[in-house]
């Protein structure tokens, strides 16, 4: 599968992985408020066998299958993450 992958222009580290190329209608509109304004940092090709640094490949995979994006943040974040994901989760069994 390729992935795309933008970065946050006000979150140092933060990154956003899509499966289509500029498609950001799966993204809930919260999460690009915070995010803001996409800008485009690389594509690749995503499978089983590639490491990513900073996040787990299997788990990227799943949520871009099911949810259709992937929202990295920074490690030093990771508390905050936690609680972000159970946002975003809350917002897409709201829909």
């Amino acid at each position: 599968m390729i992935c795309y992958v933008y970065r946050s222009i006000r979150k140092r580290d933060t990154y956003l992985y899509i499966k289509e190329e500029g498609d950001f209608n799966c993204i809930p509109e919260a999460v690009l408020q915070v995010f803001g304004p996409p800008e485009f940092s690389l594509s690749f090709e995503l499978h089983t066998e590639r490491r990513l640094a900073q996040a787990d490949t299997n788990e990227v995979m799943k949520r871009l299958e099911t949810e259709g994006f992937y929202l990295q943040l920074p490690k030093s974040d990771y508390d905050i993450a936690q609680i972000e994901e159970r946002i975003i989760d809350s917002l897409l069994d709201s829909n």
